[in-house]
């Protein structure tokens, strides 16, 4: 060996199907939410929680690419 530790590491990656779900689910809230009386500024926040809950649980070290793409 040259000094270097080998070790196993499960990657975890979101799935394709999931993803998809949950960008389609935020989207039609944009949509249904968009038209109302809510003001803007509420919209922002909420989607704001969305994401960041988001990022927290989808947001691992191998699943940058996907928690960019969201």
């Amino acid at each position: 060996m040259d000094g270097k530790k080998e070790f196993f590491r499960c990657r975890v990656k979101t799935s394709r199907k999931r993803f998809r779900s949950k960008i389609k689910a935020m989207k039609e809230w944009i949509k249904a939410h968009r038209d109302r009386t809510m003001p803007l500024e509420m919209i922002f926040k909420i989607v704001n929680a969305k994401l960041r809950g988001h990022y927290q649980y989808y947001g691992v070290t191998d699943n940058t690419r996907d928690v960019k793409n969201f």
